[in-house]
Parts: structure tokens; sequence; C-alpha cells
């Protein structure tokens, strides 16, 4: 007989006398969530028969929300919603992420779970928790006296129990997992024959029908937004099933390297420490055909609204071909305003549980993702920040002012310095994205950008860009010299305007070069050039090893004599 609270005097009957026949169940082949439709969930709030006497310094509103063992936390039924017109908890969080197409619905067991024995009884070898035996324990107790007919929670009528969530409060003498994760996409137990439910008609798969969590970890400062984050996560093994992979990859922590998989990597499955993400990103949301990104092909400028609005505009795309290979990466443009009610970022600064939860910084996101093989969310900067610590994406996140282009720092071309297999930097000669970004404005509306389609055009260039090393790289048009600028490699323009600082360390050719009065350009390398004029104050230097020649190959002279 499992003990509860004494305070409970009648248990809540899960689900209620159906006025009709239920539609008949037709065994699919898959138990996993449909990532489209209504699928049924049971949390479950266990506890084990050792873990009896309420936290003594709860440090942590979570703590608090748990203190007494056997009385559920005051979340426990706004986790689920069982109705999607009020929903909360994880059922929100989904209906909004999804625009509407997961419709996760169901509720909480409205008593506390109690183990038949001891914690230690239930750890296995290995030192992890026997969830086989746990699970199998948990489902005898619902199919008998628990009173629930697990047929309310196979929403597909498939066959299998749609998901089951065990909340375990407290582990002292085992783990769910040999790295001491705080959740795990992982039942234990797979019925090998319908078996479950009033009418013992429904089977579970230990892989696709739920996973475990701790609250003791789960929920680190505020209950209802870190639980369900973490709920999430573990759901979303089985929603991005042919995409997550959490395991570290050498030399590049989180970039995965697994031939059978299409992909690899979403931010909400997490990275090194297994949480991700507080939002599902433009990108997931695209794999499961939860979001309509719009593609960028000319110059425009565009309105990036927040990820939950419905608009068309809510997420951006344009290609970038990997050279050497006939593969392309899609770079992704999505608006990281602190609109949805899990972005929000909360702080506890309790010493004893110093926290932070939600977005930590708000912006334009720019991923990349490879079509056809297997890649990772790709830095600008050809650096990789992905814990939850690093919240902000270090490297992809813009703000109104910035700009992304082949030659600022970090650079559009960044993104392809990540090969799909790990490592560090592409090899390939020539990698260049040429599109550009400038983040105009950041407005309740949404975040303004101008994208443009070949930077080379019309160039500019300012501070601390650097136009690439490439050979025969061409500008059309006029190319402007706004800051302290270095060519390293070669370079053609047809005209090159210098108001700033040019240090022409490798070759440039141009019809005609003007140095403006505020202009100087140094040249350490090769200046072919038809028609060079410097403005009064304008100034050319030229240095020990530097050469000014026509494009025909005769000498020129510095105008103005400055050398």
């Amino acid at each position: 007989m499992k003990r509860f609270h004494s305070t409970l005097v009648a248990l809540l009957i899960i689900g209620g006398a159906a006025s009709c026949a239920p539609p008949a169940i037709v065994f699919d082949g898959s138990a996993y969530p449909a990532e489209n439709g209504e699928t049924r969930a049971l949390l479950v709030w266990v506890r084990f028969a050792d873990d009896s006497e309420p936290n003594p310094d709860p440090v942590t509103q979570a703590a608090r929300d748990w203190a007494d063992p056997d009385v559920l936390p005051s979340v426990a039924g706004s986790i689920v919603s069982d109705d999607l017109r009020r929903a909360s908890g994880l059922t929100r969080y989904f209906r909004d992420q999804s625009l509407g197409a997961f419709k996760l619905t169901g509720l909480s067991y409205p008593r506390v779970f109690v183990t038949e024995h001891r914690e230690d009884e239930y750890r296995a070898g290995d030192g992890t928790l026997d969830q086989s035996r746990l699970t199998r324990e948990i489902l005898t107790f619902l199919d008998g006296e628990g009173g629930v007919d697990l047929e309310d929670f196979d929403a597909d009528r498939d066959g299998f129990v749609d998901y089951l969530f065990v909340v375990v409060r407290s582990m002292k003498h085992t783990r769910l997992y040999p790295s001491h994760a705080s959740g795990v996409s992982d039942l234990g137990y797979t019925s090998e024959v319908p078996e479950l439910g009033k009418r013992s008609r429904l089977r579970i798969n230990r892989d696709a029908s739920g996973s475990y969590v701790r609250y003791d970890n789960a929920g680190n400062i505020f209950p209802e937004v870190d639980l369900v984050r973490l709920l999430a996560h573990e759901l979303g093994h089985d929603l991005w099933r042919d995409y997550v992979h959490i395991r570290p990859v050498a030399p590049s922590p989180g970039i995965p390297t697994f031939a059978d998989k299409q992909v690899g990597y979403v931010l909400m499955g997490g990275a090194g420490d297994a949480r991700g993400d507080e939002t599902i990103s433009a990108y997931e949301r695209d794999l499961l055909g939860w979001i309509t990104c719009t593609p960028l092909v000319r110059d425009t400028t565009v309105v990036v609204r927040d990820l939950y609005s419905s608009d068309r505009d809510n997420c951006f795309t344009y290609k970038a071909p990997i050279p050497g290979s006939d593969r392309t990466r899609t770079i992704y443009l999505s608006n990281r305003q602190r609109i949805g009610p899990f972005d929000v970022l909360s702080t506890e600064t309790d010493p004893r549980a110093a926290s932070d939860q939600g977005l930590m910084e708000t912006g334009l996101l720019v991923m990349a993702t490879e079509s056809g093989g297997r890649a990772g969310p790709v830095p600008a900067d050809a650096g990789l920040h992905l814990s939850a610590a690093a919240a902000d994406y270090e490297g992809d996140m813009f703000k109104p002012g910035d700009r992304l282009t082949p030659w600022s720092r970090p650079n559009s071309s960044g993104y392809l310095t990540f090969p799909a297999n790990g490592g560090n930097r592409s090899t390939a000669p020539g990698a260049q994205v040429f599109s550009g970004l400038r983040i105009l404005a950041e407005t309740p509306e949404g975040i303004h950008v101008q994208f443009i389609a070949d930077e080379r055009s019309g160039a500019e260039f300012v501070d601390g860009d650097q136009i690439p090393v490439m050979a025969d790289l061409s500008f059309p048009g006029t190319a402007t010299v706004l800051g302290e600028t270095i060519l390293r490699g070669s370079a053609s323009f047809d005209t090159l305007s210098v108001s700033g600082v040019l240090d022409l360390r490798g070759v440039a050719r141009a019809g005609r070069v003007h140095v403006s009065p505020t202009g100087v350009l140094l040249v350490a390398g090769v200046l072919e050039v038809d028609e060079l004029v410097a403005d009064t104050d304008g100034r050319v230097l030229v240095g020990p090893n530097g050469r000014i020649t026509g494009r025909a190959g005769r000498a020129l002279d510095a105008p103005g004599g400055n050398r």
C-alpha cells in the first residue's frame, strides 16, 4: 500500500467516463509524440520511502515549494494544463513556441507517490537509478489502486502511452545518468505486449513514452519556469530525435559528428551541460514545421518579429554555398527580444543558489546550419559559446548599430569556418559569405534589419575591417574606406574612395583611387592604378617595400610627393 499525506481525504479520479466508445487503437509502428496534433502527458511526483523529512534549510524558492515531502509543490497543478484555453506551464510553452501546432495537454497525479522501498534499493550496479524497476512500480500502481486509465493518455490512439513525466523529489544515493544529469529522456522500461490501461490495450516505450527529472536540481530557483524548461528539454529529445545529440565531441564540445543523423544539434536540446536554451530557436521550429522562414535573396530592409508571433516575418534565412562542396549553409535570422514568459530574465542573488534564468541577452540571433550533412550552430567568430551560463551566444547576437559583413569582426564568412565534422576552421580556399547585415533598430514591433545580398557592390569599410585574403576579389562601383581598414590579400576596384585609413599590405588594382582631405593611404604592398588623386591634406604614404604603378606597368609617384 502506498503512503499518502493524511490530509488528502479522497483520490481525485483522473479522467471521466466517456460518452461514447473511444476510437480504435491503431499500431502505427512509432511510439514517439507526434510533432503536430495533441499529446497527452501525465506527471507523477515521486519521493523515496526514506525521503521523509522536510527540507531543513530550503534556500531556493523551489526547495521551499516542496519542503514537506508528502505535500505536492504548489506549481504541480500548473505544469501541464488539461485545457488549451487555460494553458500554463508546459502546455503554454509548447503552444506558444509551436504557434499552436503541438498541443501538449494532461495533468499531474494529485498525490505524492511514495516508493515501496528505500532509495538505495533502486540503485543499479553503476550507481544510477534502476528506472525500469521504478517505472514498472509506478505503472502497476496507476493501473491498480491509483485509479488511472492510461488510455486517457493515448491521444493519437497508436497503442502507446503518449508521455509519462516522473519528477523525483530528491536523490541522495543514486544518479539518473553517469554524468549526474538533472534529467534523462528514458523510462528504463518497455512493455513488449499490450498490458496497460483498464482494458490492457496499451504499451509503453522506454525511449519515446517519457522521462525522469530530479526536482532537487530542476527547480533551481524559480520552480515553474525552471522545471518546465527541464521537462521541455527531455521531451525535446523525442520531438527532435533525428537531430539532437548532446554528447561532447572533441575538439569542439557540442559539435556532433554522427553520420547517421541529418543535422545533430538544436539549441533547446542542450549543450555540454545538457540544459540548453530557454527558448526554442527558429531553426528547431523549422525542422518540425512550426515556423515558415522567409528567404532573403535581394537587397531589402525587414522587421524580424518575435518568434511567438504568427506573422510570417518571425524568421528569415539566406544561403551560403560551402566552397569545394555541393553543400550549403542556411543562415537563420531570428528575434530574441524578451517576449515570452520563459525568456524574461530572472535572477537569484543568494550566494548559496546564485543563478539566472531566461535570456541573458537580447537582439538578432544569427545562426548557420548545413544542408545535406551534419552541422551545429556556427558562430561568426568561429568560437563556441553554447552553455546555459553563456546563453547570449557570443558572436551570434547583434544589436542596433552592429553589422555583419565579410570584412567586419566577427564576419559573415565565419559561418563557413566550422566544418561539419568538428575542428575549428575550414581549410577550403576562398570560403566567403558576401551577404551582409545592418542592425538598424530594436522596437516593440521587432528588430529592423537591412540585408545586403552582395556587399562587394558599393562596399563600405569601417574601423577594424579587414578585406579578406582572396585572389582577384572584385569590387564593382565605388568602394569607400570610412575607418581604419587593412587589405591583406589581392583585390580589384572600379573606384576606391579613401576618407579613413587604408593600410594596403597586399595587392590592390583600381581604375581610380581618390584620397579625401581626411584620408590616409598607407602603401606597404602594391597599388596598381590608372588614376590616383589626393585632395589637399589627403595623404599617400609609401613604405620601404611599397610600390605604386600604373596598371600598364609604369611607375607612378604618389600625389604631393608623399612617400
